[in-house]
């Protein structure tokens, strides 16, 4: 019994006297930090010869668990001062895997055993040591030209940063969210480092953890999410490390909790990583059509433009000289609301585009209305501005002159192109006018529409229910959706659901959007797209004699017989083939020729067609012969 309590007491000896040692041990670490830095201070040569000795990697284990905060605080200032001071001392920090060190300074929070955080400090002071390591990450990425810049993202994402970037927008998001939060613009570099430098002051109070303000956090936030856009732009390995299903659900979860602008970057960082095709059935496997979707809504945009709009006026009220006027206070909330949705348009774009699959889901979700109110609020748009066209017109025509059948569609195809001129990619403003938004919405959303209707019965008749099809008949009015297959989706439609489309196509107003489509192509001499246009009329005048008579008798036959002089002999045969289906469908025949003197055109090709046109010749002799029974003479 005596030697067990003679052995407990000498337990408790060599655990004090462990202690003790631990402490003077830390003590003298902590010392000889301090002078160290007081040596190197200002003085690059030595801190160069610092690193040539291996003083470095010695002093970096400092920084990371379990040291004290002070320390460990002592540690990540040297190492900033390392990457800061010149080329050569970043080479070898790099060199003796000071960046993988450097990587487990973020997201990391330095607690002693048994220490508790106190109240005012719910973020603990690892955000302190991640301000310094996100810094030093972007002096590491600016000035190390050693390797490519690629392959720096790759040597970050192989030692671990994304998880812990995730982390750390968890905690500054969550720091963040209150309604005061600023709205900070402008480059993002100098205020995180003129931050993040504060923590390198000389002293004690320096060497504390303490809670970061709110601009402090906003500034590290920035900074998180610019490293991630960043690395979301690199190669397909280091966005493999972000799509794995624990990165991407974090990605996606945080999207629902961030205000503009970082919201608008992190949107356009899963753009970015949409763009590589392996990846997407990871980031569909996620969940993010279903986290998308909802940001097309009207209510969505609202919400953001008065998320951004309080950021802004709160500012206003702190600094009272940038003081913006309600117009320019709505064009400043606004354009990150539509930032956030033309990035998640075309996200979901990628993601969908060549998978049934995924347009089913995307269906599913709801996307279906939101896509054909953008189309219908573009077609609002465009017809605006298309009146204000012939108005125009009309009040400056010098003399009398004869209207155009289809002016609307002339100013329609105007508006249009002009939009599409001045939605100059890299200026972000044009998505605060209409025609601009849509020339840079239209592939997306067109292209979505398209792939609907070809997808699933089931996606049609959302398409139906959501008024698709009336959607689908304005956009023939603009020569860029056509290219991208509307009249080609009208002709599946009609395939596939032959009694409910031939019913409506055949009706007055849809009759005069098919005419107007080819009359258009004949008024402006834009023939590059009339093969398909002749190809998928063929079709669907094939499907559908009903729609064959209502063609004829709306008007379409003046325009394909105008067609056949400036086509080439390829495309005039498809014309009269179309002739000749309209006139074996239509119920009066002798009529049909008589009202546009088809045999007269037809005998006066015969006669001008030179070598080349054999095929033309025959076609044309053809409908000579089978109108022989019905032409009066």
């Amino acid at each position: 019994m005596a030697c067990s309590a003679a052995t407990v007491q000498q337990q408790g000896r060599a655990a004090a006297d462990a202690t003790s040692c631990t402490a003077a041990c830390l003590q003298f670490a902590d010392g000889a930090l301090e002078l160290l830095m007081a040596l190197t201070k200002d003085d690059v040569l030595t801190l160069e010869t610092v690193c040539l000795l291996g003083i470095g990697p010695a002093a970096a284990r400092y920084a990371l668990p379990p040291y004290p905060p002070s320390l460990r605080m002592r540690a990540a200032c040297f190492l900033a001062t390392l990457i800061e001071a010149s080329h050569s001392t970043l080479t070898h920090f790099v060199a003796c895997q000071g960046l993988k060190q450097l990587v487990a300074m973020v997201a990391d929070t330095p607690l002693a055993p048994g220490q508790v955080l106190p109240a005012n400090c719910p973020e603990g002071p690892g955000l302190v040591l991640t301000q310094i390591a996100i810094r030093c990450i972007f002096l590491f990425l600016d000035r190390y030209s050693i390797l490519p810049h690629n392959y720096l993202c790759r040597l970050l994402a192989q030692n671990g940063l994304v998880p812990r970037l995730f982390t750390v927008l968890k905690q500054t998001s969550k720091a963040t969210a209150g309604p005061a939060l600023p709205f900070i613009l402008g480059p993002l570099v100098p205020r995180l480092s003129g931050l993040a430098a504060q923590q390198q002051q000389p002293g004690e109070a320096a060497l504390t953890p303490r809670p970061l303000s709110t601009e402090e956090l906003m500034a590290l936030q920035e900074g998180v999410v610019s490293l991630l856009l960043l690395l979301s732009n690199a190669d397909s390995l280091v966005k493999a490390a972000l799509c794995t299903r624990d990165n991407l659900e974090k990605h996606l979860d945080c999207l629902g909790k961030l205000q503009p602008p970082s919201l608008v970057r992190m949107v356009r960082a899963l753009r970015w990583l949409t763009c590589e095709h392996a990846m997407l059935p990871a980031i569909n496997e996620a969940g993010a059509i279903a986290t998308l979707t909802p940001f097309l809504s009207r209510d969505k945009l609202l919400d953001l433009q008065q998320q951004t709009a309080m950021q802004i006026q709160q500012q206003q009220a702190i600094t009272p000289g940038q003081q913006l006027s309600p117009l320019q206070l709505q064009a400043v909330a606004t354009l990150p609301a539509l930032q956030v949705q033309q990035e998640v348009l075309h996200a979901l774009h990628n993601i969908c585009k060549l998978n049934k699959r995924h347009l089913e889901d995307a269906a599913t979700v709801g996307v279906i209305p939101h896509l054909v109110r953008l189309a219908s609020d573009a077609v609002s748009a465009l017809s605006a501005a298309a009146r204000t066209a012939a108005a125009s017109v009309t009040s400056h025509s010098a003399g009398p002159s004869t209207p155009a059948p289809y002016p609307q569609v002339l100013a329609l195809s105007v508006g249009s192109a002009a939009a599409t001129a001045a939605a100059a990619p890299g200026d972000e403003s044009g998505l605060l006018d209409p025609l601009c938004r849509w020339a840079r919405l239209r592939g997306h959303v067109v292209s979505m529409l398209v792939a609907l209707v070809s997808c699933s019965s089931s996606t049609r008749a959302k398409l139906w229910a959501a008024s698709g099809l009336d959607v689908f008949l304005h956009l023939l009015a603009e020569q860029e959706s056509v290219e991208l297959g509307v009249l080609g989706a009208l002709d599946v439609w009609l395939a596939e659901d032959h009694s409910r489309l031939e019913a409506r196509l055949t009706q007055r107003e849809p009759v005069a959007q098919l005419v107007a489509l080819y009359a258009r192509t004949v008024q402006t001499q834009d023939l590059s797209a009339l093969p398909q246009l002749l190809a998928t009329l063929r079709r669907m005048i094939g499907r559908s004699s009903k729609l064959a008579v209502a063609l004829a008798v709306g008007g379409l036959v003046p325009w394909l017989l105008a067609m056949i002089e400036p086509v080439a002999p390829i495309l005039r045969v498809k014309v009269l083939e179309i002739i000749r289906c309209l006139y074996e469908h239509y119920p009066r025949p002798k009529e049909f020729l008589l009202l546009y003197r088809i045999p007269e055109v037809l005998r006066r090709l015969l006669e001008t067609q030179g070598r080349g046109a054999d095929a033309v010749h025959q076609e044309a002799q053809r409908l000579l012969t089978a109108f022989q029974i019905n032409v009066l003479f």
